[in-house]
């Protein structure tokens, strides 16, 4: 079996040059497993992915190994992500959404970068959906349907939007509740001026007006991003 080494145990503790997370209990899965280890200057052995590596010397202070790339924070908390590495805020907040991003000195000051994303599995004419605040400014929205909607009568496609414009934020394109039907809209750049309540609408032909007929079945994925603005901390 592989060694790690190490000091012995003194008043100060155990000293280890590499530890490494094993992942199970198979000596085969040491050399895939990810390790923390610690030095001056950016890491220059590749280690598996999930490794962590602690840099003293100043600059970006922690690295961690991904995609065989490694993404470097700290250093004033700066975040540099190399060529061909993803970097992925995810959301799943109802009502408002999560906040995922925000550029300012405290948790709850500067702007804020929010997504929302739920799964509804309507039965009405009109779903509620994101409660967008006043202030906000809406940067997509986004709509998949999950299985397959039912519904009945005029309402013969759906639509994302608001009651009073059922569509404005998109509709398929096409009078369609099939699965996997979808949405993709970059509205224009608009400040709200008034929270806004976004509604999946069971639509007549074209999206544009509600139809007659309530879904009786079905799902759709609908996910949304939007800034939003919090006033600085109080002195």
């Amino acid at each position: 079996m592989a060694k790690t080494a190490f000091r012995v145990r003194d008043a100060a503790g155990w000293a280890f040059r590499k530890l490494t997370l094993w992942t199970s209990g198979a000596e085969s899965a040491l050399a895939t497993s990810p390790t923390l280890t610690a030095g001056a200057g950016a890491p220059t052995s590749t280690q598996p992915d999930g490794s962590l590596y602690l840099r003293t010397d100043g600059g970006p202070t922690l690295y961690l190994r991904v995609g065989a790339a490694g993404l470097a924070a700290g250093g004033g908390g700066t975040l540099g992500i190399p060529d061909g590495a993803l970097f992925q805020l995810l959301g799943a907040g109802t009502g408002t959404g999560d906040i995922v991003a925000r550029v300012g000195g405290s948790p709850t000051e500067g702007l804020e970068l929010v997504v929302y994303e739920e799964t509804v599995s309507p039965a009405a004419v009109e779903t509620n959906l994101l409660n967008t605040p006043a202030g906000a400014v809406l940067l997509s929205v986004q709509a998949n349907v999950e299985t397959l909607l039912v519904a009945g009568g005029t309402s013969v496609t759906f639509a994302v939007g608001i009651a009073a414009d059922p569509d404005k934020y998109g509709y398929p394109g096409s009078d369609t509740l099939a699965q996997d039907a979808k949405v993709d809209t970059i509205p224009d750049w608009a400040v709200l001026a008034a929270s806004e309540q976004m509604v999946l609408t069971a639509a007549a032909t074209g999206g544009t007006a509600d139809g007659d007929t309530a879904f009786t079945a079905g799902s759709v994925r609908v996910r949304a991003a939007y800034l939003a603005l919090n006033s600085l901390d109080n002195a």
